[in-house]
Order: C-alpha cells, then structure tokens, then sequence
C-alpha cells in the first residue's frame, strides 16, 4: 500500500506539530521576510479554523504581533460553547453510562484542550504519573509502537539523541504515527540521531544496511549522501553536504 494511503488512515494531528514548525521557522531572524509572512498566514489560517485562542496569543507573544482582540472574543466564544458541550457529555456519562463512555467523554474534552493550545488545563498530574504504565500494562500493539515515535521525538526536542535514535529505529519497520509526521520526515530524523548517537559497527548494521532506511533514502539523495559521506570518512563532502542541505 503507498505511504499516502497509511497516512491519511493516521490520527488526527492533535495536537498540529506543523504549528510548532512553523512558528519556530518563522521566529528565526534569517528567515526571509516573504517566507516568514506565508508561515505566518498559515498559522493563523489553522488557528482561526479550530479556534486555537490560547495559541493565537502565544503566537502573538512570541512574534511580536498586534492582538486582534476581536478574533480573540470571537473564538474564546466559540471555546466556551464547546467546552461547555463537551461538560454537558462527561455529566451525561457519569450519570447514565458507564466507565468506558465516561472516559472517552473526558479524553474527548482533553483532546480539545490540546486542539486548541490550552496546554496547561490539557495537561494534568494524573495522566503524566500514570501515562508510561498505563501503556506499558494495557496498551495494544499499535499503541506502544507509536509511543516508541513520540518518545522519540520528545528525546530530539531535549537533545537526548542516545535516546531519540533507540525509540526511531526500533519504530522503523513499524511506523504509523502519521499524526506527528510524514515517513520521509521521521526517517531523516532516525538518520541524523543515528549519525550522532550510534557507534560505526551500529550505524553500518542498523541504518547503512537497513532496508527500510535504505528504501526512504533513495528518495532523499540529500540526506542518503550526508551519511554515506561520513560513514565513508569522506570529510570534505561531508562538511559541504552539511553547509549545503542542513544550513
């Protein structure tokens, strides 16, 4: 099956990792002006769609934008006529349903949370004591697969590369999580930890002859010739391939 088909059977990006790409690419001071005000339009053509207030004023803050205090009225609106939605299910549940609909009525308003950017309500102390072994003792298989990515990636933001390039490889041949990013994307990213974290016997074994790698990387000539450039100790290309496609 394409890989097309695999991600758009993917979950619903909540929440929209794009956003954070984008706003970080766009905050950067060399970053060109016309590539900065389309990110911009971007992010605000999501936010005023899902209503996103809490990110809009994050955004604003760290872009140095003008509050359009209107657009703000007119989605804290619409916040509180869902959630006010979504409160009126979890009473329902609780009080005619069972355990299951109960907690996919409060999954459904964390998940909205997350949606719209309201990190601190979304996030609570007991689903981060409890998260790891709640999957650990009862999660599917699909489930500890795309923990594996997220772990991943979280170990990238915090630069913990030994821990960023384990949870990528061992997620390779098993990879689903097309709500955090597309295949080609998490293959560069398992290739440059790789390249940090993994010893030569490692990286030969595990990413120069893995032919799931392998496979991704003929469609990415850039990244395929950075690796084979240091796997081959060819450090001039190296350092060129560095300067020329990772800038």
């Amino acid at each position: 099956m394409p890989l097309e088909s695999f991600e758009e059977e993917g979950l619903e990006r909540i929440p929209d990792l794009r956003l954070s790409q984008w706003l970080f690419q766009a905050s950067l001071d060399r970053t060109p002006a016309a590539k900065r005000a389309s990110l911009i339009t971007e992010i605000m053509c999501v936010v005023k769609e899902e209503n996103m207030t809490p990110y809009y004023k994050h955004v604003c803050k760290q872009l140095h934008l003008n509050v359009d205090q209107a657009l703000v009225d007119q989605m804290q609106a619409a916040n509180v006529e869902k959630l006010k939605e979504l409160d009126e299910k979890i009473k329902n549940a609780e009080k005619n349903e069972g355990e299951t609909e109960i907690r996919e009525s409060m999954l459904a308003k964390a998940h909205y949370l997350s949606k719209i950017g309201n990190k601190v309500l979304c996030l609570s102390r007991f689903f981060m004591t409890y998260f790891f072994s709640l999957i650990e003792e009862g999660g599917d298989w699909d489930r500890r697969n795309r923990l594996k990515v997220y772990r991943g990636l979280h170990s990238l933001s915090v630069r913990d590369f030994d821990s960023a390039a384990k949870h990528f490889l061992d997620a390779v041949a098993t990879f689903t999580s097309y709500e955090l990013m597309d295949y080609k994307s998490f293959i560069i990213y398992t290739v440059l930890t790789a390249m940090i974290a993994l010893k030569r016997q490692d990286l030969r074994s595990k990413v120069i002859n893995g032919s799931e790698v392998q496979e991704v990387l003929h469609s990415l000539p850039a990244v395929k010739e950075y690796l084979d450039s240091l796997f081959e100790c060819r450090y001039a290309d190296f350092f060129l391939y560095l300067g020329k496609y990772f800038d």
